[in-house]
């Protein structure tokens, strides 16, 4: 009597033989546009941002952008992995790059403001103030910064403008205003 064992290895490698063409279909391939593409790495970004990866998120998001760059969320969520990391020349251009594809967004105005003040650019960031609250009115905290920007420069009258603002939509913020604005503001008594 022939060993068992060794027919039954016969066996399952002539079938294996003689299966494998039947059984082993070509790879389907997935042809995914551009967009599609820019889209799978955008989540993957976001996922990362959302667990503080953000270097890891910024690789994505990049990886994104070439791939789709007129995507103002892209540009956008980059600016915010940079400021949070501290890199504030990169959100500053990040901001800017995504305002170019949505120029009216009050929140990348306020953004690359709050940016551009934080590097000492007050200028710059006096004219992007101006233009989230064009686009958004109630948004106190650009008022409020524009109007410790206008304290700083000495526009008396403009910061009173501001606060008079600020005092409708929140009196909370122009009470923070009011007390930032005061001579002994952040001076040890």
């Amino acid at each position: 009597m022939p060993n068992l064992s060794k027919y039954i290895f016969f066996v399952a490698l002539l079938f294996s033989v003689i299966a494998l063409p039947v059984f082993s279909q070509p790879k389907v391939q997935f042809n995914f546009s551009d967009k599609d593409k820019a889209m799978a790495h955008y989540n993957i970004g976001v996922n990362f941002a959302k667990r503080d990866q953000l270097e890891k998120a910024i690789i994505e998001f990049e990886k994104s952008s070439l791939l789709d760059p007129d995507n103002f969320d892209v540009h956008y969520n980059i600016g915010v992995a940079y400021a949070k990391l501290g890199d504030l020349e990169q959100a500053a251009k990040a901001y800017s790059v995504a305002l170019t594809k949505k120029p009216e967004d009050a929140f990348t105005h306020y953004n690359l403001a709050v940016t551009l003040s934080t590097l000492n650019r007050n200028d710059e960031a006096e004219q992007h103030y101006l233009k989230a609250i064009e686009y958004k009115s109630d948004l106190a905290e650009a008022r409020a910064n524009l109007a410790m920007i206008y304290l700083h420069k000495g526009e008396k009258e403009k910061f009173q403008e501001q606060l008079v603002e600020i005092e409708k939509i929140n009196p909370d913020v122009a009470k923070m205003v009011k007390e930032a604005s005061q001579p002994s503001a952040g001076k040890p008594q």
